[in-house]
C-alpha cells in the first residue's frame, strides 16, 4: 500500500494557523481510531472479540492457515478457516448474525475482509482493499477500493461502504448482475457503495494508472460517529485538501434498487484552503499533499462537527486541534 512514513510535526505550521489551534496533552494521540501493528505474519499476539458469553479468538497451527476458535460455556470448537491470502488479522467483530474478519496480505498492508455467517459457519463473502474501519455498531465497514500493492504508478483512493448485512450481490452495484457475487478477484475488488470521489468523470474510473494529475489521496484513517451514521476523512486532489462527510444512512434505500444515483449519496465535503496555501508553499520535506503524516493524524467525530488532530516533533509532543462544524459542510453533486 501506498503509505508513507513521515515526521509527525508536519501539520503543525497549518493547524496553528486556523482558527484558534490550542496545545494539548501528548497523550491526545493516546487513543487512534487505528492500532498499527506491524506486519508479522508469524505476529503471534492474535486478537481477541468478546460478545456476550462468546469469546472469538484468532490462532495458528503449525502451517496451518489461520482460523478462529469460538468459545462458550468453557468449551473451545475450531469453527471458521480464514481465507488462505489472509496473513495477519487486525480485528475481530459481529454484526447481528455476521462475525467480520480483518487483517493483512502482505507488508504493503494489503487487507482482506472475510464475512462469514454464524449460523451456517460459512463464509458468504470476501473482499479486498485498504485501510478498512468497521463502525462502532459493526454494521457498516468503510475502506479504499483496493488496487495493486506494488509496480503501479499514479494511484487513486476511492472511498467506499460495505453494508454488513447486506447481501454479496448488494454489496456490489458496479458488478453486473449476471457477474459471480463471490469468488473471483473481480468480485474482490469490485464491492461497496461509493461515497467519493463522485464527480461524473471520476465515479467507477480505474484506481490505477490513472491518466493525469487529478488522482485522489486519503490523507487520514476513517472515522466514525458514535451512531455509526457518519464516517469522515480528509482528501487530497492535485494540492487542494478538503474534510470529506458521507451520511451512510443515505446508501441504505440504495441497497435494493439495480442503478446506482450518486445524488443520493449523502456525501458532503468542505474544503480547507489554509492546508491549500501550506502545500503549494511548501516544497520539501512534503513535495504534495500526499506526503502528510497519516497516521500522525487522528479525526474525531460529534454533533459538534469534525476534529483534526496533529502530532507535533518536539520532545515530548505536543498536539495542535482545529475544529470544523457541520454547517460547513456542503453536498457533493456528481
Amino acid at each position: 500500500m501506498k503509505r508513507h512514513s513521515f515526521s509527525a510535526g508536519i501539520l503543525l505550521a497549518v493547524l496553528a494557523s486556523i482558527a484558534g489551534a490550542s496545545a494539548a496533552a501528548p497523550s491526545d494521540l493516546a487513543n487512534r481510531q487505528v492500532q498499527a501493528a506491524p506486519f508479522d505474519p508469524k505476529y503471534t499476539a492474535y486478537p481477541t472479540f468478546t460478545d456476550g458469553a462468546r469469546q472469538w479468538q484468532v490462532v495458528r497451527t503449525g502451517n496451518w492457515p489461520l482460523h478462529v476458535t469460538l468459545s462458550q460455556a468453557g468449551r473451545a470448537d475450531v469453527v471458521f478457516e480464514l481465507p488462505h491470502v489472509l496473513e495477519q488479522v487486525s480485528q475481530l467483530r459481529t454484526y447481528k448474525d455476521r462475525l467480520i474478519v480483518e487483517g493483512w496480505m502482505n507488508s504493503a498492508r494489503a487487507a482482506d475482509v472475510a464475512v462469514f455467517d454464524l449460523n451456517t459457519r460459512q463464509m458468504i463473502d470476501e473482499f479486498w482493499c485498504y485501510d478498512p474501519v468497521v463502525s462502532p455498531d459493526g454494521s457498516r465497514i468503510a475502506f479504499v477500493k483496493f488496487y495493486p500493492s506494488h509496480f503501479v504508478d499514479n494511484w487513486e483512493d476511492q472511498e467506499m461502504v460495505y453494508q454488513v448485512d447486506a447481501s454479496p450481490r448488494q454489496n456490489r452495484p458496479a458488478v453486473p448482475s449476471t457477474a459471480s457475487e463471490t469468488g473471483s478477484s473481480k468480485a474482490s475488488i469490485k464491492v461497496g457503495w461509493p461515497i467519493y470521489p463522485l464527480a461524473a468523470a471520476e465515479l467507477g474510473r480505474s484506481n490505477s494508472s490513472v491518466s493525469g494529475g487529478d488522482t485522489h489521496h486519503k490523507l487520514s484513517h476513517f472515522v466514525w460517529s458514535a451512531d455509526s451514521r457518519r464516517v469522515g476523512f480528509l482528501d487530497a486532489q492535485s494540492g487542494r485538501v478538503s474534510l470529506i462527510v458521507n451520511d451512510t444512512a443515505a446508501l441504505a434505500p440504495l441497497a435494493n434498487v439495480s442503478i446506482y444515483n450518486p445524488a443520493l449519496s449523502g456525501t458532503s465535503a468542505v474544503a480547507l484552503p489554509a492546508l491549500e496555501d501550506w502545500c503549494d508553499a511548501r516544497s520539501t520535506p512534503a513535495p504534495s499533499c500526499v506526503e502528510f503524516a497519516y497516521d500522525s493524524v487522528r479525526l474525531t467525530m460529534n454533533e459538534q462537527g469534525v476534529t483534526v488532530v496533529a502530532a507535533t516533533a518536539d520532545q515530548p509532543p505536543q498536539t495542535r486541534t482545529l475544529h470544523v462544524e457541520p454547517n460547513r459542510l456542503q453536498q457533493v453533486m456528481p
